[in-house]
């Protein structure tokens, strides 16, 4: 339908000589008897809200559910004619305002309603969800609109308008919606065409604004047009309630409610108007590259900006996030770029995700911003229900509480905390501190700091804070000139591939890494609390082991009394193809720890009861997390699990793999060691150097990656890549391969 084709009836049609058949293109509808009921007739005979529940009960035509066709342009037409004499204006401003601000409000809910075409989400969950944000536009309803409407079936008339001009809408779902749920109706219709909607109610004010609007009104009339007629427009919405405020205090300067509620619509018209924008925002068919080099002038500048108050030499570009959609990043140029990396592995559904933009708009998450509460001591209501929403829905096997932190680090450290609580707990029993141990706790000598260690891997990787960057071994460059805890390492096996062509190498260098974590764990010289370990050694290089090697690393650390954490922050929430790594190994008794971040947008560990230290305040600080972060995490959880996006996962990478395969065959110089699982893919180039030509070169090309190691090349593509995503990069990737072999391997 036409955005102009708005739901007008033959009596009040912009010309007033233009009949409703004309242009609608719906013949059905223009050809249906035209029983709609004048005003006088309404006001004299039935409230609609009777009317329409007599048309129920007599008639189950879909189409003539609600044939009494009451438009919101004959609301509005009547309305402006009261406003001449005044009786209506801060009503309906107010109205009109109020409407713009909720349907960014129920936006993302609604279209998920009708995309499932499930009438029972729609009427009751939806309908449920949604009332008590309708309070900005029932607290106008009650106090002004109802004084001169009279009843409940103001709100009535406005739906039965609305759906009398979409067809589609009735056909999915009044057949079955009951009466009392029509409230929800007439806001399923604003959205699905707010233009339809809109440009008739500004014409109909138009028509009448020489005849009763005076200097201020007529201003908030041109502003109100330009708004509707271009609905992403943040800045006008702003406008629209400051406009209504002016109104409103010119007409009644004792209004101070009114002006209030004008002020807040404004103010939540412009913050919602950005995020209407990127709600809209669709992928490109390809990449786009607009400037001769990456970064381009405009990113250079802005890095050189930002370079006077940051550190901005790692920076490979600056990003305009408004405009990055989906699994495509945008840089402040305007090339726009396949994302195959996403921000370090941390994008899981998309940029400018609808279901996260609708998460951001949550009042919850206005609150919890407004008033980042202290969750160890002042936890809020809904806390404990935004964890299980969040975490504890994907738990992982054998998890029983959750500890929420900042990030990645911070998670881990934590955990290592607990770990040397729970060592320390298992030696003391259940004798109080001693004096001898709080006196020389102070002093940062045992027996209070007993000396006590963590166990990690060579080429791991577990964070940058103090104690976490103690269990980094991937690179000398993030240790440097940093005091460290001397603790031990145990070897992490070199697999060689592809894997059943080594197997019998492969299994003896892991059976010689596990003798070396036994040897260690019984001789070293400092007693081991707790082993880490990645599923994946995700900034060693990519480097995995069998899940033969993982079970084993559990039954030695089980007999030697040491805990084991997994540490999932890199390859948690999907990427491998199920949503835990350690789901592959299938062990017999589940980790003691597993900590995560990165794409679930949030961070923490998983624990064992055994884990919760003995006394209060001592693995604690004052935020333990983040409300907002756990409402994102609930949002990404929701979108993983209800779009299947851990089989998307397997079935794009083995799709993806089953190219890079015979590619690394061809182009044998520049890639080897093609690995992994899921979307969560590897392979080496023969050197650095090399690695940073290929990867500007697919920067060029219009595909952003990263590496990892010394010479790997890793995919960490968000959960939505797709095989037509795919194609994309492959051909992008040959094109590469191409360059460079022409470049060093010219024969």
């Amino acid at each position: 339908m036409s955005p102009n084709d708005g739901p007008t009836s033959t009596r009040h049609s912009n010309n007033d000589t233009t009949n409703s058949s004309k242009g609608n293109g719906n013949k059905e509808l223009s050809t249906e008897k035209d029983i709609t009921p004048t005003w006088d007739e309404l006001k004299r005979t039935r409230t609609p809200m009777q009317l329409a529940r007599q048309q129920q009960s007599t008639n189950t035509n879909t189409n003539k559910v609600h044939g009494h066709k009451f438009c919101v342009t004959d609301m509005m037409h009547k309305s402006t004619e009261d406003l001449v004499s005044g009786r209506l204006q801060k009503p309906v401003v107010g109205y009109m305002c109020c409407m713009e601000y909720m349907t960014e409000q129920m936006s993302q809910t609604i279209l998920k309603a009708r995309k499932q075409e499930n009438d029972d989400l729609w009427a009751e969950k939806w309908y449920g969800q949604w009332t008590q944000r309708w309070q900005l536009v029932t607290l106008l309803g009650q106090q002004n609109i109802n004084r001169y409407l009279r009843s409940d079936g103001a709100t009535q008339e406005v739906a039965d308008g609305l759906f009398a001009g979409d067809e589609e809408l009735q056909k999915r779902h009044l057949r079955i919606v009951p009466m009392d749920k029509v409230l929800g109706g007439w806001k399923s219709a604003v959205l699905a065409y707010p233009e339809k909607i809109l440009q008739p109610v500004v014409k109909s004010v138009n028509r009448y604004k020489e005849s009763w609007m005076d200097g201020s009104q007529a201003k908030w009339v041109g502003w109100y047009r330009d708004s509707t007629l271009n609905l992403g427009a943040a800045k006008m919405a702003s406008r629209i309630g400051n406009a209504v405020a002016e109104i409103w205090n010119s007409i009644d300067n004792n209004d101070k409610g009114a002006a209030s509620v004008g002020r807040a619509a404004g103010r939540h018209g412009g913050a919602y108007g950005q995020l209407r924008l990127m709600s809209k925002l669709k992928e490109p068919k390809e990449p786009s590259i607009v400037t001769s080099e990456i970064p381009g002038p405009a990113s250079k500048t802005v890095l050189k900006n930002l370079s006077q108050l940051q550190d901005t030499r790692a920076a490979v570009f600056a990003v305009d996030y408004n405009k990055s959609v989906g699994n495509y990043i945008t840089d402040a140029d305007g090339n726009m770029l396949l994302d195959m990396y996403c921000q370090i592995a941390s994008i899981p559904v998309g940029y400018n995700n609808p279901r996260l933009l609708a998460a951001a708009k949550d009042p919850r998450m206005a609150t919890a911003l407004a008033n980042r509460p202290a969750l160890g001591v002042y936890p809020s209501v809904e806390w404990a229900q935004m964890l299980e929403d969040a975490f504890m829905r994907v738990r992982p096997a054998g998890m029983d509480m959750v500890f929420t932190s900042a990030h990645g680090s911070d998670a881990n450290e934590i955990a290592y905390k607990a770990a040397f609580m729970h060592y320390a707990r298992k030696r003391r029993g259940m004798r109080a501190f001693s004096e001898t141990e709080l006196k020389s706790v102070m002093e940062n000598k045992a027996p209070g700091a007993p000396d006590v260690a963590i166990l990690s891997f060579s080429k791991g990787f577990h964070g940058r804070l103090f104690g976490s960057l103690s269990t980094t071994r991937s690179k000398a460059l993030h240790k440097i000139d940093i005091p460290a805890f001397k603790w031990p390492r145990s070897p992490f096996p070199q697999l060689k591939y592809p894997l059943e062509k080594y197997a019998a190498e492969n299994a003896q260098e892991e059976k010689r890494c596990l003798e070396e974590l036994e040897r260690v764990l019984r001789t070293n010289p400092i007693p081991v609390a707790a082993v880490i370990i990645e599923p994946v050694q995700s900034e060693g290089g990519d480097r995995h082991a069998s899940a033969e090697f993982f079970r084993a690393v559990r039954s030695i650390t089980s007999e030697n009394d040491v805990l084991l954490i997994v540490d999932e922050v890199q390859t948690g929430c999907g990427a491998t193809g199920t949503f835990w790594a350690h789901e592959q190994w299938k062990l017999e008794s589940p980790p003691d720890m597993v900590t995560f971040s990165k794409k679930m947008q949030a961070a923490g560990f998983y624990h064992t009861r055994e884990m919760v230290p003995d006394q209060p305040y001592r693995n604690f600080n004052t935020w333990l997390g983040d409300p907002p972060r756990a409402l994102i995490a609930s949002a990404i959880v929701s979108e993983v699990l209800e779009k299947n996006l851990v089989q998307n996962v397997n079935e794009t990478g083995s799709y993806l793999l089953s190219h890079l395969r015979p590619l690394a065959v061809r182009y044998h110089r520049l890639v080897t060691n093609v690995r992994g699982n899921g979307t969560f893919l590897a392979f080496d180039c023969p050197s650095t150097e090399l690695r940073t030509e290929f990867l500007h070169l697919m920067r060029m090309e219009g595909v952003n990656m990263g590496g990892s190691g010394d010479t790997a090349v890793r995919f960490r593509p968000m959960l939505t890549l797709s095989k037509s995503h795919v194609n994309t990069f492959l051909t992008r990737f040959e094109s590469v391969l191409n360059k460079l072999y022409k470049k060093h391997w010219p024969q």
